[in-house]
């Protein structure tokens, strides 16, 4: 199986990026930021979107500003387990990126179901995080072990975009400024 990404085979899954979940992250400014960075350059290739809420009664609804930066016509997914695998649909992109938190216990454990399903899967370092840094790093490592790619907003980004001097090249240049 290639590992090269390719917009007609991606798909996002934003992981749990809630009102009572943002406060306590680890560089949450961090985390909001790159994950809008993600789902603009997301719209530029048409990927298909898809973002969860765990037990979104007690934690709340996705932040406002990630919300918002999302197409209108997506739904939040809803789910009490931890992996998110449950809650999306069964016909998904070969090549999957993950953003969202926390990177060790929602992230690791979607991450780590999509991949028996086969899929490849790309986690966004940079737009995950965990209350802890220790719990995001080992997370990350373990899964770095594990053949999960772990890379970058940036990396990714240039990953689909492919060429320099082309018209998405200059969109993704502009979100990534």
């Amino acid at each position: 199986m290639s590992w090269r990404l390719t917009p007609k085979e991606a798909g996002l899954i934003i992981i749990d990026l809630q009102e009572k979940l943002i406060p306590i992250l680890h560089e949450k400014e961090k985390v909001i930021q790159k994950t809008r960075a993600l789902i603009e350059v997301a719209k530029i290739f048409h990927l298909p979107i898809f973002f969860t809420e765990q037990l979104p009664e007690k934690l709340g609804a996705t932040i406002p500003e990630i919300k918002n930066a999302l197409p209108n016509f997506i739904q939040p997914l809803a789910k009490s387990e931890f992996s998110a695998l449950h809650c999306l649909p069964e016909e998904l992109p070969r090549h999957l990126l993950i953003a969202g938190c926390e990177t060790h216990v929602c992230v690791r454990q979607t991450a780590y179901d999509l991949r028996e399903e086969g899929k490849s899967v790309y986690l966004i370092a940079d737009a995950t995080s965990s209350r802890q840094p220790l719990d995001h790093e080992l997370a990350i490592h373990e899964m770095q072990q594990d053949k999960i790619i772990v890379t970058s907003v940036e990396t990714i980004s240039w990953e689909l975009v492919q060429k320099a001097g082309t018209d998405l090249f200059r969109q993704v240049l502009a979100i990534l400024k």
